[in-house]
């Protein structure tokens, strides 16, 4: 993994022969999520072209595991297209969840795979950007222009960012925005927790006791699920910088 890597994209296609790149480093750079700093030796954002799905499947536990031992709040995103084999968002997830847990992933792991699926395609989601509308059972046009792939990806971070109201999220979107909040949600419990910890070290506290877990857990709104194993995970790493 890339020195100081934030956060690592698995995709489907190919450089040079896929739009997903292009869409996902747009949108993520016009999001710019807070947690995303640029620092010396620091590429913010891995993409990895993984070919087809089926390689993009296979490749997931290894990148996960990776991206969980690299620890400082390094996350793995995975986008996919639901075509039309697949049923919904969350059968093509659980066809991850039985490769992950084969390769020896537990489920708390898991839980920090951050999911986007495009159903029918990616394609599908840059029409209903560009003209409102969308039809998720078939396959959404083909996209001539970077520009306009581009274009769209800003559109929805517009979007996302204002909360503008418009036309009805495709389901596929709205399942896929509803994975980034989470994550959101989750990456500022982090930053809370890690300005609560400094303030108990700039107050002369120099060990992290476990009453001070307890209290930084009741104080902090943290979620019923995802949070947990993060927490727990980043606690001992935390520790050793006093």
């Amino acid at each position: 993994m890339a020195n100081r890597t934030q956060m690592v994209c698995l995709h489907e296609g190919k450089k040079g022969r896929s739009i997903d790149p292009v869409f996902i480093n747009t949108l993520i750079r016009a999001l710019d999520p807070s947690w995303l700093r640029q620092t010396k030796g620091s590429n913010l954002i891995r993409l990895v072209d993984c070919g087809n799905r089926e390689e993009l499947i296979e490749r997931m536990p290894a990148e996960l595991r990776a991206c969980l031992n690299a620890g400082a709040d390094t996350t793995l995103v995975v986008w996919a297209d639901v075509d039309d084999n697949k049923e919904d968002c969350d059968h093509l997830k659980n066809e991850f969840w039985n490769t992950a847990k084969a390769a020896g992933i537990s489920s708390e792991e898991f839980a920090q795979v951050v999911f986007a699926f495009a159903k029918d395609r990616l394609e599908n989601w840059i029409q209903f950007l560009r003209t409102g509308s969308t039809d998720e059972t078939v396959e959404g046009p083909r996209i001539k222009h970077t520009r306009d792939v581009a274009d769209a990806a800003k559109s929805l971070a517009k979007r996302c960012l204002s909360q503008i109201s418009g036309p009805p999220l495709p389901t596929s979107l709205v399942w896929s925005c509803h994975n980034w909040k989470k994550l959101v949600e989750r990456m500022k419990m982090n930053q809370q927790f890690t300005g609560r910890r400094q303030l108990m070290t700039s107050q002369g506290q120099r060990t992290l006791t476990p009453c001070d877990t307890r209290d930084l857990q009741q104080e902090l709104p943290i979620p019923a699920t995802g949070f947990a194993f993060h927490y727990e995970a980043h606690l001992p790493w935390m520790l050793l910088q006093q």
